[in-house]
Protein backbone atom coordinates (compact mmCIF):
# COMPACT_ATOMS: atom_id res chain seq x y z
CA UNK A 1 0.00 0.00 0.00
CA UNK A 2 1.30 3.46 -0.84
CA UNK A 3 0.15 6.89 0.28
CA UNK A 4 0.79 10.15 -1.53
CA UNK A 5 1.74 11.13 -5.06
CA UNK A 6 4.36 9.26 -7.06
CA UNK A 7 5.84 10.85 -10.16
CA UNK A 8 7.88 9.40 -12.96
CA UNK A 9 9.65 10.75 -15.96
CA UNK A 10 8.22 9.99 -19.34
CA UNK A 11 4.57 10.91 -19.80
CA UNK A 12 4.81 10.74 -23.55
CA UNK A 13 5.99 7.12 -23.60
CA UNK A 14 3.32 6.17 -21.11
CA UNK A 15 0.48 7.83 -22.99
CA UNK A 16 1.44 6.10 -26.20
CA UNK A 17 1.66 2.54 -24.93
CA UNK A 18 -2.10 2.10 -24.64
CA UNK A 19 -2.70 3.04 -28.28
CA UNK A 20 0.02 0.91 -29.84
CA UNK A 21 -0.24 -2.18 -27.68
CA UNK A 22 -1.45 -5.22 -29.60
CA UNK A 23 -4.19 -4.82 -28.52
CA UNK A 24 -17.67 -23.74 -15.16
CA UNK A 25 -18.81 -24.50 -11.38
CA UNK A 26 -18.90 -27.50 -9.09
CA UNK A 27 -18.47 -27.16 -5.37
CA UNK A 28 -14.91 -26.53 -4.33
CA UNK A 29 -12.94 -29.78 -4.17
CA UNK A 30 -11.85 -30.28 -0.60
CA UNK A 31 -8.16 -30.93 -0.13
CA UNK A 32 -7.50 -34.59 0.74
CA UNK A 33 -5.09 -35.61 3.49
CA UNK A 34 -2.29 -37.44 1.71
CA UNK A 35 -2.21 -40.05 4.47
CA UNK A 36 -5.89 -40.97 4.19
CA UNK A 37 -6.25 -44.56 2.86
CA UNK A 38 -8.25 -45.09 -0.31
CA UNK A 39 -10.68 -48.06 -0.32
CA UNK A 40 -9.57 -50.92 -2.63
CA UNK A 41 -12.50 -51.66 -4.92
CA UNK A 42 -10.62 -54.14 -7.08
CA UNK A 43 -11.74 -57.10 -4.95
CA UNK A 44 -15.45 -56.41 -5.50
CA UNK A 45 -17.01 -58.96 -7.82
CA UNK A 46 -20.35 -59.23 -9.54
CA UNK A 47 -21.11 -62.39 -7.57
CA UNK A 48 -20.59 -60.58 -4.28
CA UNK A 49 -23.00 -57.77 -5.09
CA UNK A 50 -26.79 -57.96 -5.55
CA UNK A 51 -28.11 -56.72 -8.88
CA UNK A 52 -28.10 -52.93 -9.05
CA UNK A 53 -26.46 -52.53 -5.63
CA UNK A 54 -23.59 -50.22 -4.98
CA UNK A 55 -20.65 -51.24 -2.82
CA UNK A 56 -20.87 -50.03 0.78
CA UNK A 57 -17.70 -48.01 1.12
CA UNK A 58 -16.42 -47.92 4.67
CA UNK A 59 -14.46 -44.73 4.99
CA UNK A 60 -11.98 -44.61 7.86
CA UNK A 61 -13.02 -42.84 11.01
CA UNK A 62 -10.60 -40.04 10.54
CA UNK A 63 -11.11 -36.32 10.86
CA UNK A 64 -10.81 -34.36 7.67
CA UNK A 65 -8.07 -31.73 7.59
CA UNK A 66 -8.95 -28.11 8.05
CA UNK A 67 -10.38 -26.68 4.86
CA UNK A 68 -8.11 -24.34 2.98
CA UNK A 69 -9.24 -22.26 0.03
CA UNK A 70 -7.44 -23.47 -3.10
CA UNK A 71 -5.69 -21.07 -5.41
CA UNK A 72 -8.00 -22.13 -8.25
CA UNK A 73 -11.31 -23.90 -8.51
CA UNK A 74 -12.12 -26.24 -11.36
CA UNK A 75 -15.17 -25.69 -13.56
CA UNK A 76 -17.44 -28.69 -14.09
CA UNK A 77 -16.29 -29.22 -17.67
CA UNK A 78 -14.67 -27.41 -20.54
CA UNK A 79 -17.52 -27.86 -23.02
CA UNK A 80 -17.95 -24.68 -25.08
CA UNK A 81 -21.14 -22.99 -23.94
CA UNK A 82 -21.04 -19.75 -25.84
CA UNK A 83 -22.36 -19.85 -29.38
CA UNK A 84 -20.07 -19.25 -32.32
CA UNK A 85 -19.09 -15.57 -32.57
CA UNK A 86 -21.10 -13.28 -34.85
CA UNK A 87 -19.53 -9.96 -35.85
CA UNK A 88 -20.98 -6.65 -37.04
CA UNK A 89 -19.02 -3.85 -38.80
CA UNK A 90 -18.30 -0.76 -36.70
CA UNK A 91 -16.17 2.33 -37.30
CA UNK A 92 -12.39 2.46 -37.53
CA UNK A 93 -10.60 1.32 -34.39
CA UNK A 94 -13.59 0.50 -32.16
CA UNK A 95 -12.00 0.89 -28.75
CA UNK A 96 -14.68 0.92 -26.06
CA UNK A 97 -18.31 -0.13 -25.82
CA UNK A 98 -21.30 0.02 -23.51
CA UNK A 99 -24.56 -1.91 -23.44
CA UNK A 100 -27.93 -0.25 -22.66
CA UNK A 101 -31.48 0.12 -23.96
CA UNK A 102 -30.96 3.17 -26.14
CA UNK A 103 -34.39 3.37 -27.81
CA UNK A 104 -36.74 2.39 -24.99
CA UNK A 105 -38.02 -0.87 -26.50
CA UNK A 106 -36.84 -3.05 -23.61
CA UNK A 107 -34.05 -4.63 -25.66
CA UNK A 108 -30.36 -4.06 -25.10
CA UNK A 109 -28.39 -2.07 -27.65
CA UNK A 110 -24.67 -1.35 -28.11
CA UNK A 111 -22.77 1.94 -28.34
CA UNK A 112 -19.13 1.90 -29.45
CA UNK A 113 -16.46 4.62 -29.39
CA UNK A 114 -14.39 4.41 -32.58
CA UNK A 115 -10.90 5.72 -31.79
CA UNK A 116 -9.67 6.30 -35.33
CA UNK A 117 -12.82 7.49 -37.10
CA UNK A 118 -13.82 9.98 -34.38
CA UNK A 119 -17.39 8.80 -34.05
CA UNK A 120 -19.73 6.57 -32.09
CA UNK A 121 -21.49 3.56 -33.62
CA UNK A 122 -24.93 2.65 -32.26
CA UNK A 123 -26.30 -0.85 -32.87
CA UNK A 124 -29.94 -1.45 -31.97
CA UNK A 125 -30.66 -4.94 -30.68
CA UNK A 126 -33.52 -7.08 -32.00
CA UNK A 127 -34.06 -8.90 -28.70
CA UNK A 128 -33.06 -12.20 -30.30
CA UNK A 129 -29.31 -11.73 -30.05
CA UNK A 130 -28.90 -9.87 -33.33
CA UNK A 131 -27.85 -6.29 -33.99
CA UNK A 132 -29.01 -3.90 -36.69
CA UNK A 133 -26.68 -1.96 -38.93
CA UNK A 134 -24.69 0.71 -37.14
CA UNK A 135 -25.74 4.36 -37.08
CA UNK A 136 -22.84 6.77 -36.56
CA UNK A 137 -22.60 10.03 -34.61
CA UNK A 138 -19.67 12.42 -34.79
CA UNK A 139 -17.66 13.17 -31.65
CA UNK A 140 -14.27 14.75 -30.90
CA UNK A 141 -10.81 13.50 -31.77
CA UNK A 142 -9.79 9.99 -30.65
CA UNK A 143 -12.67 8.90 -28.39
CA UNK A 144 -11.33 6.21 -26.05
CA UNK A 145 -14.00 5.60 -23.40
CA UNK A 146 -17.78 5.74 -23.42
CA UNK A 147 -20.58 5.64 -20.85
CA UNK A 148 -24.37 5.71 -21.09
CA UNK A 149 -26.34 7.75 -18.54
CA UNK A 150 -29.09 10.39 -18.34
CA UNK A 151 -27.24 13.71 -18.31
CA UNK A 152 -30.20 16.09 -18.76
CA UNK A 153 -32.87 14.49 -16.58
CA UNK A 154 -35.35 13.60 -19.34
CA UNK A 155 -35.22 9.86 -18.58
CA UNK A 156 -33.69 9.15 -21.98
CA UNK A 157 -30.25 7.57 -22.25
CA UNK A 158 -27.43 9.85 -23.35
CA UNK A 159 -23.86 8.98 -24.35
CA UNK A 160 -20.65 10.54 -23.02
CA UNK A 161 -17.16 9.95 -24.39
CA UNK A 162 -13.64 11.04 -23.50
CA UNK A 163 -11.91 12.60 -26.50
CA UNK A 164 -8.25 11.86 -25.91
CA UNK A 165 -6.71 14.36 -28.27
CA UNK A 166 -9.10 17.18 -27.37
CA UNK A 167 -8.88 16.54 -23.60
CA UNK A 168 -12.63 16.87 -23.44
CA UNK A 169 -15.77 15.05 -22.42
CA UNK A 170 -18.37 14.99 -25.16
CA UNK A 171 -22.06 14.40 -24.49
CA UNK A 172 -24.57 13.21 -27.10
CA UNK A 173 -28.06 13.81 -25.75
CA UNK A 174 -30.42 11.00 -26.64
CA UNK A 175 -33.76 11.47 -28.39
CA UNK A 176 -35.11 8.26 -26.86
CA UNK A 177 -35.36 6.46 -30.19
CA UNK A 178 -31.72 5.40 -30.59
CA UNK A 179 -30.65 8.64 -32.26
CA UNK A 180 -28.57 11.38 -30.68
CA UNK A 181 -28.05 15.13 -30.90
CA UNK A 182 -24.82 16.89 -31.77
CA UNK A 183 -21.99 16.60 -29.25
CA UNK A 184 -21.53 19.13 -26.46
CA UNK A 185 -18.00 19.22 -25.02
CA UNK A 186 -16.43 20.21 -21.71
CA UNK A 187 -12.70 20.32 -20.84
CA UNK A 188 -11.43 17.59 -18.53
CA UNK A 189 -8.86 19.59 -16.58
CA UNK A 190 -5.98 17.28 -17.52
CA UNK A 191 -3.93 15.93 -20.41
CA UNK A 192 -4.66 12.75 -22.39
CA UNK A 193 -8.26 12.23 -21.29
CA UNK A 194 -8.86 8.50 -20.95
CA UNK A 195 -11.03 6.69 -18.38
CA UNK A 196 -14.61 7.83 -17.78
CA UNK A 197 -17.36 6.93 -15.31
CA UNK A 198 -20.65 8.57 -14.39
CA UNK A 199 -22.47 9.08 -11.08
CA UNK A 200 -23.87 11.67 -8.71
CA UNK A 201 -20.86 12.79 -6.68
CA UNK A 202 -22.51 15.71 -4.88
CA UNK A 203 -26.01 14.25 -4.33
CA UNK A 204 -27.88 16.96 -6.21
CA UNK A 205 -29.75 14.53 -8.44
CA UNK A 206 -27.74 15.48 -11.53
CA UNK A 207 -25.35 13.11 -13.25
CA UNK A 208 -21.66 13.98 -12.94
CA UNK A 209 -18.58 12.34 -14.46
CA UNK A 210 -15.08 11.45 -13.34
CA UNK A 211 -12.28 11.45 -15.91
CA UNK A 212 -8.81 9.90 -15.63
CA UNK A 213 -6.20 12.04 -17.38
CA UNK A 214 -3.41 9.67 -18.36
CA UNK A 215 -0.81 12.36 -19.00
CA UNK A 216 -1.41 14.51 -15.90
CA UNK A 217 -1.60 12.15 -12.94
CA UNK A 218 -5.05 13.37 -11.93
CA UNK A 219 -8.70 12.46 -12.01
CA UNK A 220 -11.19 15.23 -12.61
CA UNK A 221 -14.72 15.50 -11.21
CA UNK A 222 -17.04 17.40 -13.55
CA UNK A 223 -20.30 18.23 -11.79
CA UNK A 224 -23.30 18.11 -14.06
CA UNK A 225 -25.52 21.11 -14.72
CA UNK A 226 -28.46 18.88 -15.59
CA UNK A 227 -28.55 19.91 -19.25
CA UNK A 228 -25.73 17.80 -20.67
CA UNK A 229 -23.01 20.29 -19.76
CA UNK A 230 -20.64 20.35 -16.80
CA UNK A 231 -18.99 22.76 -14.42
CA UNK A 232 -15.24 23.25 -14.56
CA UNK A 233 -13.32 20.17 -13.55
CA UNK A 234 -12.00 19.78 -10.02
CA UNK A 235 -8.85 17.66 -10.16
CA UNK A 236 -7.44 15.26 -7.57
CA UNK A 237 -3.99 13.69 -7.59
CA UNK A 238 -3.41 10.02 -8.33
CA UNK A 239 -0.30 8.02 -8.91
CA UNK A 240 1.25 8.44 -12.33
CA UNK A 241 -0.54 7.25 -15.43
CA UNK A 242 -4.23 7.03 -14.40
CA UNK A 243 -6.04 5.10 -17.13
CA UNK A 244 -9.25 3.19 -16.31
CA UNK A 245 -11.72 4.42 -13.71
CA UNK A 246 -14.82 3.09 -11.96
CA UNK A 247 -17.02 4.13 -9.07
CA UNK A 248 -18.75 2.56 -6.08
CA UNK A 249 -19.47 3.16 -2.40
CA UNK A 250 -16.44 1.36 -1.04
CA UNK A 251 -16.74 2.50 2.59
CA UNK A 252 -20.57 2.28 2.79
CA UNK A 253 -21.03 5.89 3.84
CA UNK A 254 -23.53 6.70 1.10
CA UNK A 255 -21.03 8.68 -0.98
CA UNK A 256 -19.56 7.69 -4.34
CA UNK A 257 -15.89 6.73 -4.31
CA UNK A 258 -13.43 6.24 -7.17
CA UNK A 259 -10.99 3.50 -8.16
CA UNK A 260 -8.50 4.20 -10.94
CA UNK A 261 -5.67 2.13 -12.40
CA UNK A 262 -2.22 3.75 -12.34
CA UNK A 263 0.20 2.55 -15.02
CA UNK A 264 3.31 4.10 -13.49
CA UNK A 265 3.57 2.01 -10.31
CA UNK A 266 1.22 -0.77 -11.51
CA UNK A 267 -1.32 0.08 -8.83
CA UNK A 268 -5.01 0.69 -8.42
CA UNK A 269 -5.70 3.91 -6.52
CA UNK A 270 -8.77 4.35 -4.33
CA UNK A 271 -10.08 7.86 -3.62
CA UNK A 272 -12.98 8.12 -1.19
CA UNK A 273 -15.67 10.70 -1.88
CA UNK A 274 -17.09 13.19 0.60
CA UNK A 275 -20.55 13.50 -0.98
CA UNK A 276 -19.94 17.11 -1.96
CA UNK A 277 -18.06 16.45 -5.19
CA UNK A 278 -14.61 16.12 -3.66
CA UNK A 279 -12.23 13.17 -3.31
CA UNK A 280 -9.86 12.40 -0.46
CA UNK A 281 -6.17 11.55 -0.92
CA UNK A 282 -5.57 8.33 -2.78
CA UNK A 283 -4.46 5.02 -1.33
CA UNK A 284 -2.55 2.84 -3.81
CA UNK A 285 -2.78 -0.95 -3.91
CA UNK A 286 -0.26 -3.01 -5.86
CA UNK A 287 -1.50 -5.17 -8.76
CA UNK A 288 0.35 -6.69 -11.73
CA UNK A 289 1.92 -5.09 -14.79
CA UNK A 290 0.04 -2.56 -16.94
CA UNK A 291 -3.35 -2.42 -15.19
CA UNK A 292 -5.54 -1.59 -18.17
CA UNK A 293 -9.06 -1.97 -16.79
CA UNK A 294 -10.91 -2.11 -13.47
CA UNK A 295 -14.35 -3.43 -12.50
CA UNK A 296 -16.27 -3.49 -9.22
CA UNK A 297 -18.67 -6.03 -7.66
CA UNK A 298 -19.20 -7.97 -4.43
CA UNK A 299 -17.59 -11.29 -5.37
CA UNK A 300 -17.56 -12.92 -1.93
CA UNK A 301 -21.06 -11.93 -0.76
CA UNK A 302 -19.95 -10.04 2.32
CA UNK A 303 -21.77 -6.82 1.46
CA UNK A 304 -18.55 -4.99 0.60
CA UNK A 305 -17.43 -4.08 -2.90
CA UNK A 306 -14.40 -5.79 -4.37
CA UNK A 307 -12.17 -4.89 -7.33
CA UNK A 308 -10.89 -6.78 -10.36
CA UNK A 309 -8.07 -5.37 -12.48
CA UNK A 310 -7.04 -6.67 -15.91
CA UNK A 311 -3.25 -6.52 -16.21
CA UNK A 312 -2.31 -6.36 -19.90
CA UNK A 313 1.37 -7.17 -19.52
CA UNK A 314 0.90 -9.47 -16.55
CA UNK A 315 -1.58 -11.61 -18.52
CA UNK A 316 -3.76 -11.97 -15.45
CA UNK A 317 -6.52 -10.45 -13.37
CA UNK A 318 -5.94 -9.10 -9.88
CA UNK A 319 -8.79 -9.53 -7.40
CA UNK A 320 -8.77 -7.28 -4.33
CA UNK A 321 -11.37 -8.04 -1.66
CA UNK A 322 -12.94 -5.04 0.01
CA UNK A 323 -12.65 -4.43 3.75
CA UNK A 324 -14.02 -2.00 6.28
CA UNK A 325 -13.62 1.71 5.78
CA UNK A 326 -12.99 1.50 2.06
CA UNK A 327 -9.74 -0.45 2.42
CA UNK A 328 -8.81 -3.42 0.23
CA UNK A 329 -6.82 -6.56 0.86
CA UNK A 330 -3.76 -7.63 -1.13
CA UNK A 331 -4.25 -8.61 -4.75
CA UNK A 332 -4.71 -12.25 -5.71
CA UNK A 333 -3.73 -12.80 -9.35
CA UNK A 334 -5.51 -15.23 -11.69
CA UNK A 335 -3.99 -16.22 -15.01
CA UNK A 336 -6.35 -15.63 -17.96
CA UNK A 337 -4.58 -18.28 -20.12
CA UNK A 338 -4.24 -15.71 -22.89
CA UNK A 339 -2.10 -12.75 -23.84
CA UNK A 340 -2.73 -9.11 -23.01
CA UNK A 341 -6.11 -8.86 -21.23
CA UNK A 342 -7.42 -5.43 -22.16
CA UNK A 343 -10.65 -5.20 -20.18
CA UNK A 344 -12.52 -7.01 -17.41
CA UNK A 345 -16.16 -7.23 -16.39
CA UNK A 346 -18.31 -9.24 -13.96
CA UNK A 347 -21.29 -11.45 -14.82
CA UNK A 348 -22.98 -14.60 -13.52
CA UNK A 349 -22.14 -16.53 -16.68
CA UNK A 350 -23.42 -19.96 -15.62
CA UNK A 351 -26.42 -18.75 -13.63
CA UNK A 352 -25.46 -20.36 -10.33
CA UNK A 353 -25.82 -17.20 -8.26
CA UNK A 354 -22.11 -16.41 -7.99
CA UNK A 355 -20.22 -13.73 -9.89
CA UNK A 356 -17.74 -14.73 -12.57
CA UNK A 357 -14.92 -12.80 -14.27
CA UNK A 358 -14.71 -12.17 -18.01
CA UNK A 359 -11.76 -10.56 -19.81
CA UNK A 360 -11.15 -9.75 -23.46
CA UNK A 361 -7.63 -10.49 -24.61
CA UNK A 362 -5.26 -9.23 -27.28
CA UNK A 363 -4.92 -12.66 -28.89
CA UNK A 364 -8.49 -12.59 -30.15
CA UNK A 365 -10.52 -14.24 -27.40
CA UNK A 366 -12.30 -13.80 -24.12
CA UNK A 367 -11.51 -15.63 -20.88
CA UNK A 368 -14.21 -16.74 -18.44
CA UNK A 369 -13.11 -17.46 -14.87
CA UNK A 370 -15.91 -18.98 -12.79
CA UNK A 371 -16.43 -17.68 -9.28
CA UNK A 372 -16.85 -19.81 -6.16
CA UNK A 373 -18.79 -17.10 -4.32
CA UNK A 374 -16.03 -16.67 -1.74
CA UNK A 375 -13.59 -14.57 -3.75
CA UNK A 376 -11.84 -17.46 -5.52
CA UNK A 377 -11.97 -18.08 -9.27
CA UNK A 378 -11.41 -21.01 -11.62
CA UNK A 379 -8.91 -21.54 -14.36
CA UNK A 380 -9.88 -19.70 -17.53
CA UNK A 381 -12.08 -21.01 -20.32
CA UNK A 382 -11.49 -19.32 -23.69
CA UNK A 383 -13.92 -18.30 -26.45
CA UNK A 384 -12.97 -16.68 -29.80
CA UNK A 385 -13.73 -13.07 -30.80
CA UNK A 386 -12.73 -10.68 -33.55
CA UNK A 387 -9.21 -9.30 -33.88
CA UNK A 388 -7.65 -7.42 -30.95
CA UNK A 389 -10.66 -6.90 -28.66
CA UNK A 390 -10.07 -3.86 -26.48
CA UNK A 391 -13.35 -3.64 -24.55
CA UNK A 392 -16.30 -5.83 -23.59
CA UNK A 393 -19.69 -5.79 -21.91
CA UNK A 394 -22.04 -8.50 -20.66
CA UNK A 395 -25.84 -8.46 -20.79
CA UNK A 396 -28.89 -10.37 -22.00
CA UNK A 397 -29.23 -9.68 -25.71
CA UNK A 398 -31.65 -12.49 -26.58
CA UNK A 399 -34.10 -12.45 -23.67
CA UNK A 400 -33.12 -15.77 -22.08
CA UNK A 401 -31.94 -14.12 -18.84
CA UNK A 402 -28.34 -15.23 -19.44
CA UNK A 403 -25.48 -12.75 -19.87
CA UNK A 404 -24.18 -12.63 -23.40
CA UNK A 405 -20.80 -11.08 -24.22
CA UNK A 406 -20.02 -8.33 -26.73
CA UNK A 407 -16.51 -7.19 -27.61
CA UNK A 408 -15.18 -4.16 -29.50
CA UNK A 409 -12.43 -5.39 -31.81
CA UNK A 410 -9.93 -2.64 -32.56
CA UNK A 411 -8.15 -4.36 -35.44
CA UNK A 412 -11.01 -6.05 -37.31
CA UNK A 413 -13.13 -2.88 -36.95
CA UNK A 414 -16.23 -4.69 -35.70
CA UNK A 415 -18.08 -5.88 -32.63
CA UNK A 416 -18.51 -9.56 -31.82
CA UNK A 417 -21.55 -11.09 -30.09
CA UNK A 418 -21.22 -14.33 -28.11
CA UNK A 419 -24.61 -15.70 -27.05
CA UNK A 420 -24.68 -17.58 -23.77
CA UNK A 421 -25.70 -21.27 -23.88
CA UNK A 422 -24.92 -22.09 -20.25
Amino acid sequence: MRLGLISFASLVALAGCGDNMQVATDDLTMARDATMPVPDLTQQTDSAMPDGAMPDLQMPDQAMPDFQLPDLIIPPDMTPRYAAPVSYPAGVGPFYLAMADLNGDGKLDIAVANLNSNNVSVFLGDGKGGLGAAATFVVGTAPVTLVVADFNGDNKPDIAVTNRQDNSVGVLLGNGDGTFQAEKTSPTGGAVAWGLAAGDFNKDGKTDVVVASLGSGVVGILLGNGDGTFQAAKTFATEQGPRAVTTGDFDKDGNLDVAVTALGPNDVDVLLGDGAGNLKAFVGYSVDMFPASVAVADVNKDGLLDLAVANATGNDVSVLLGGNGGAFGPAKNYDVSAASPQAVTFADVDGNGTIDLVTCNGDNNVSVLFGAGNGAFSAATLFPTGKKPSSLAAGDLDGDKKPDIVTANSQSNDVTVLLNNY
